[in-house]
């Protein structure tokens, strides 16, 4: 149930949540998160195919934040290791 509401949180502030921008065109403004991917696409190189060019970058993206959703899900459902040696099995016969 954390992971889950982690993971919505995290979701929503991909797609809600503004930062401040300290550099660019509006160096101390506050700009959304999906505005500054979208002028990310806009400005990349045309080198190529740019819809290709666009296509590894959201992917590498997409990978990240799928990355991220399950390395929270693993941290999350670890079970704790104790630093002691393995007892020995009993010989209960």
């Amino acid at each position: 149930m954390v992971w889950l509401a982690l993971t919505a949180g995290f979701t929503l502030f991909l797609g809600l949540a503004s930062v401040r921008v300290e550099a660019g065109q509006a160096p101390g403004r506050t700009s959304r998160v999906t505005r500054l991917w979208s002028r990310l696409a806009d400005e990349l190189p045309e080198i190529g195919s740019v819809a290709a060019v666009q296509a590894v970058v959201f992917g590498a993206l997409v990978l990240f934040v799928a990355g991220a959703i399950l390395g929270l899900w693993l941290a999350l459902t670890a079970e704790s290791v104790t630093g002691g040696a393995p007892s020995p099995p009993s010989d209960r016969g």
